[in-house]
């Protein structure tokens, strides 16, 4: 079966695409928290009590997304 190398070849560099993107999603879900609360800041005029809200509920989702791409690569072998 020659087909049969490059599927775990496809597989690989599949699991390899995923597993980089999770930096990715654990920098940019903050930074749209922080940049989303900072204008919601700044436009209802209410301290800095969004940014703050905006960054914990990126960071758990962030966490959250990673978690369930390692799940999906984990499942995938």
């Amino acid at each position: 079966m020659p087909d049969s190398g490059r599927d775990e070849n496809y597989k690989l560099l599949r699991q390899l695409g995923m597993l980089t993107f999770i930096p990715m999603i654990l920098v940019s879900s903050p930074l749209a928290g922080f940049l989303l609360g900072k204008w919601l800041d700044l436009r209802f005029k209410t301290g800095q009590g969004l940014i703050f809200i905006l960054v914990l509920l990126g960071f758990f989702a962030g966490a959250r997304e990673s978690y369930r791409i390692i799940r999906k690569v984990g499942s995938e072998k």
